[in-house]
């Protein structure tokens, strides 16, 4: 849409630039070529504001196009499936939208689904809810988390599980690079014969550190576990 309507979102876009640069005492004018060009494109135009339209706007917004293309290829990309299940959007999907929709998330989510072969039947019934709801509920979730929070965990235990794995998905890598990082500190040569539940255990810890521990129950609640002689005193005590 920004591609389509670049003239009419252009001309309020540079009123706004030219008051900012207005602030700064910055000159109005465009990048005059020295000599033969052969290595950047040309955008010949007659005036500084077509020409930033043809040598900065539009090539940005075609290549962040671009981009979301290639991420998002085509309408089967199951992070597309995954988003039809916000009743925003899936009131406006058909019949054969839906039975697309279960196809694909049943065939990828199909372990994970507590009774795989009755999702078509949930998104039915949960398209129906929400657009009889359309017109006297007003706050219709937009967002994923919304829509999870809406959702009976009884009434629709498919599309609840695939709305928590919805939620779960990392935007970027930055989560998923943020935990080898934590696992590289606590996981060390001197640790390397650790079981797998204390590092995750420490992991998680390291990573989650919003919350507060209290440290004097941490340890009452290990002595009581794991009485030993060397903490007698402190386990009598208790």
């Amino acid at each position: 849409m920004l591609r389509e309507e670049i003239d009419e979102r252009y001309n309020s876009w540079y009123s706004e630039i030219l008051k900012f640069a207005e602030k700064l005492s910055c000159e109005e004018k465009m990048k005059r070529a020295k000599g033969k060009i052969i290595h950047r494109a040309t955008h010949p135009s007659e005036t500084p504001k077509d020409y930033y339209k043809r040598s900065i706007v539009i090539p940005f917004i075609d290549d962040v196009s671009s981009q979301l293309t290639d991420r998002f290829p085509d309408d089967t990309s199951v992070l597309r499936q995954l988003m039809s299940l916000i009743p925003n959007i899936i009131s406006d999907c058909s019949v054969p939208d839906l039975s697309s929709i279960s196809e694909s998330l049943t065939k990828w989510y199909d372990e994970d689904l507590p009774q795989p072969s009755s999702l078509q039947n949930e998104l039915q019934i949960w398209r129906g809810r929400w657009i009889r709801k359309m017109s006297t509920d007003h706050a219709i979730p937009i967002t994923l988390i919304d829509s999870l929070n809406r959702c009976s965990k009884d009434n629709f235990p498919n599309i609840y599980r695939l709305l928590q794995i919805s939620c779960l998905i990392p935007v970027t890598s930055c989560e998923a690079e943020r935990s080898f990082s934590a696992v590289r500190r606590h996981k060390t040569p001197m640790r390397s014969t650790m079981a797998d539940g204390r590092p995750t255990s420490l992991v998680l810890m390291n990573v989650n550190d919003t919350f507060e521990l209290d440290i004097d129950e941490i340890m009452e609640r290990f002595i009581k576990k794991h009485p030993r002689r060397l903490f007698s005193p402190l386990y009598l005590d208790s």
